[in-house]
Formats: C-alpha cells, sequence, structure tokens
C-alpha cells in the first residue's frame, strides 16, 4: 500500500494480491482516525464477494473474478478497541454488467486507487437488537 496525506485526504493505491478491507482497516490505524469517510474508489479485483442482507443473520453472497471496481464507499469507525469498515462496492464483468453489494472480501487485481477523509467525528458500532447490524451511533 501506498498513501499519502494532504489536509483531511487521504490518498491510498494498492497493489495485487492485497486485501482492501484490510489496507482501509490498516489506513485508519496508521493516521488515528476517528472516522475515516470512504469518498471514493477504483480499480480492479482478482476476487471478490458481495452480499446483501435479506435478513436478521442471514445474507445471500456471490463471489465474481477478475472484475473491475467502478466505485466504493463507506465508513471506517470505532469498533470495541479497534476499527470496524462498513463498505460497498459497485463492479463490473467483462460484458460491463454491474453488480453491487456489501463488500464481504476483496483481493486486488492490477490497482486500487481510494480516497479517504478523516473524519473527527466520534462514531461508534452498536448491534441493532432488531436487524443484528452493527449500527453507526455518533456519541
Amino acid at each position: 500500500m501506498e498513501h499519502a496525506k494532504a489536509g483531511d485526504s487521504v490518498f491510498l493505491r494498492l497493489v495485487p494480491g492485497e486485501s482492501t478491507l484490510e489496507k482501509l482497516l490498516e489506513a485508519a490505524r496508521l493516521y488515528g482516525a476517528e472516522t475515516l469517510v470512504i469518498e471514493g474508489g477504483l480499480g480492479a479485483f482478482q476476487r471478490v464477494e458481495l452480499a446483501y442482507f435479506v435478513e436478521k443473520g442471514v445474507y445471500e453472497s456471490r463471489v465474481f473474478h477478475d472484475v473491475e471496481l467502478l466505485s466504493l464507499n463507506g465508513v471506517v469507525s470505532r469498533h470495541e478497541s479497534d476499527y470496524f469498515a462498513h463498505v460497498h462496492a459497485v463492479i463490473s464483468d467483462k460484458d460491463m454488467k454491474a453488480w453491487g453489494g456489501h463488500l464481504k472480501e476483496g483481493i486486488v487485481r492490477v490497482t486500487h486507487e481510494i480516497v479517504l477523509r478523516l473524519s473527527p467525528a466520534k462514531l461508534l458500532r452498536r448491534e441493532d437488537p432488531d436487524s443484528g447490524l452493527l449500527g453507526l451511533h455518533p456519541t
């Protein structure tokens, strides 16, 4: 991962074989962020798993190989003693068919270029009893 900070913006360049989620968490730790807002990302995945929330405890997921990353957004916020990344992605295949969903796992192919914003907002994750999801709560 290559990275640079300018003002409250952080620019990441990920390289083949790196995990997108792991590198987002690493960036939050590296910069000591309260909250990281993922403003955008593009590139390509060699393997990616996207998921769709059905109901409490139930997700449908699908794995894709060798696809373009068209859009990446979300929030990396504090959870317990570390960080939690809630990230969504839109991808497309060689036929330019698009899919989107919750990013469960993604391994970089070629590169990822990601723009983050450091936010001083104190946001915590707490489980919502109805959905079972870790909801975002301002403190």
